[in-house]
């Protein structure tokens, strides 16, 4: 399968988008940064040379669905984070760019560290392309809602480090932290997850000082169990309500 993919990228980028170079320049920027990147760095990243076409390529990117721009909560629109999304974009730069041409190489890496990664990104970018239906999923789609992403780097004020893929900011006073976790069975909250929520939520309470109610989602394939670590989690999304 591999090789038969392999040319694929290149073809697409030709039939789509004119001046395809500059294109596969920035989405191959963006490939490397998980989270994206701002403007400004895109173009650091590929050179002076598109400077004066980069507002087009990135508007034609996101209207055409190969990335998204997002605001983490409590910046301006002028800092928007440009996040590539297309899914055959991504798997081409994480498995087909200097892949070998081996008919088994894809089977042979089924229990790998990197297939395991990708599924949970995959996930995560999943969700992210179907906020709509998880507000639906929660009720609140009469409610005004910024959907944001959020993160803390360790510095003085404090030095645990958190970030929060979505956060779903509402009129009503209440901020959804949604927590995005891929699992091919029914998800378990064991005592170290639920250490790591709440620390993550701790975190965003402090450096945020919100004086919004902070409530925990968890957004999994096919729900969670209920046990003694999962009392702070307040409202459940799965995979079938992504395609209501």
């Amino acid at each position: 399968m591999i090789g038969r993919l392999k040319g694929e990228f290149g073809e697409l980028y030709k039939s789509l988008f004119g001046k395809a170079a500059a294109y596969e320049k920035v989405v191959a920027a963006l490939a490397g940064k998980k989270a994206g990147m701002s403007r400004a760095e895109i173009l650091a990243e590929v050179g002076c040379g598109i400077a004066s076409g980069l507002t087009g390529i990135l508007e034609t990117l996101e209207s055409s669905g190969f990335i998204r721009r997002y605001r983490s909560m409590g910046k301006r629109t002028r800092d928007s984070i440009y996040q590539l999304m297309d899914n055959f974009t991504l798997f081409h730069f994480k498995f087909l760019r200097g892949a070998t041409s081996d008919d088994g190489f894809w089977q042979s890496t089924a229990l790998s560290h990197a297939r395991a990664t990708w599924k949970g990104l995959s996930f995560e970018r999943l969700c992210l392309q179907h906020v709509r239906q998880i507000r639906m999923a929660l009720g609140i789609s009469g409610i005004h809602v910024e959907a944001y992403a959020w993160s803390h780097a360790p510095d003085e004020t404090c030095p645990v480090g958190a970030q929060i893929d979505l956060l779903l900011d509402r009129s009503d006073g209440v901020i959804n932290v949604c927590e995005m976790k891929f699992s091919p069975e029914i998800f378990v909250i064991d005592a170290k997850t639920e250490e790591g929520l709440m620390r993550k939520l701790a975190v965003f309470s402090s450096v945020t000082r919100t004086r919004k109610a902070v409530h925990l989602t968890m957004v999994t394939p096919f729900g969670m169990l209920r046990n003694a670590h999962s009392g702070r989690v307040q409202t459940e999304v799965v995979l079938n309500d992504l395609f209501t």
